[in-house]
């Protein structure tokens, strides 16, 4: 399964890209992924980009973002078009 995901890390800032539909479980593919890089490495900034994307229940998902990766001290920056 593809889960339309890229994460690049520049400079001190991880930035993680996500294309299509959005759902819950992208979410949590999105935070598994980053606790695994998160437990090794110290990254300060992370920016989630749904610039390209559709989320059809934004209030799931921005619930379960305020609760992101709080685990790891970490600015997170949320993007998507208005």
């Amino acid at each position: 399964m593809v889960d339309n995901i890229d994460i690049i890390y520049t400079k001190n800032t991880l930035y993680v890209n996500v294309f299509g539909y959005v759902d819950l479980n992208i979410i949590k593919t999105i935070n598994n992924k980053l606790n695994n890089i998160l437990k090794d490495f110290h990254i300060p900034n992370i920016v989630l980009d749904f610039k390209y994307s559709i989320i059809p229940n934004k209030n799931e998902i921005y619930e379960f973002l305020d609760n992101f990766n709080s685990k790891y001290i970490c600015d997170v920056k949320i993007v998507e078009d208005k």
